[in-house]
């Protein structure tokens, strides 16, 4: 008597099921990586020279150096000019100072209490007008209370930061 061998049907059955998945599992990475392409192509890209984020409502294509009459070109609307803002002295009764735009980029002497400027290197932030401590912009809106009064987690509506800035005016920190 020969030997039974196993029913193929079933082996072909498991090998149909692993071809579906191994096809369904191409297809989902095909589409997925197109619609990627699809999303990146439609951003808005940013110049190195410019790589703070605009403050406009409208999609920014171009900013120019603002120590010179600054023209920002949006997609909507041709050219707008600001006044030139003099970032060595920053007014801080200026319109432009502490608009939470970074008109100064070399320097971010302009935005002292936003995080406007938070990617430039070494930019500082002024906690706050009476105790005038300053930490590095990068710090802000990081879920830490750097500041005694909480002002560098006030966008942070995660991290309720208690008032200490008595306690250090007792110390003679403040």
């Amino acid at each position: 008597m020969k030997p039974r061998t196993p029913p193929l049907r079933r082996r072909t059955t498991i090998n149909s099921t692993r071809s579906y998945i191994l096809l369904a599992s191409l297809l989902f990475l095909v589409l997925f990586s197109s619609t990627l392409v699809l999303f990146h192509s439609s951003l808005p890209t940013l110049s190195p020279a410019s790589s703070t984020p605009p403050s406009l409502d409208d999609d920014v294509s171009t900013h120019d150096n603002p120590k010179s009459t600054t023209t920002i070109t949006t997609k909507r609307s041709p050219q707008i000019q600001i006044e030139p803002i003099y970032c060595a002295l920053p007014d801080p009764n200026h319109p432009h100072f502490n608009d939470n735009f970074c008109d100064c980029p070399d320097t971010s002497s302009d935005e002292p209490s936003t995080s406007a400027c938070s990617k430039v290197k070494h930019s500082t932030f002024v906690c706050s007008a009476r105790t005038q401590i300053t930490i590095y912009s990068s710090r802000i809106d990081d879920s830490v209370c750097d500041c005694c009064d909480g002002s560098d987690e006030i966008h942070n509506n995660y991290v309720v930061c208690p008032n200490t800035c008595p306690s250090l005016r007792g110390e003679g920190f403040i």
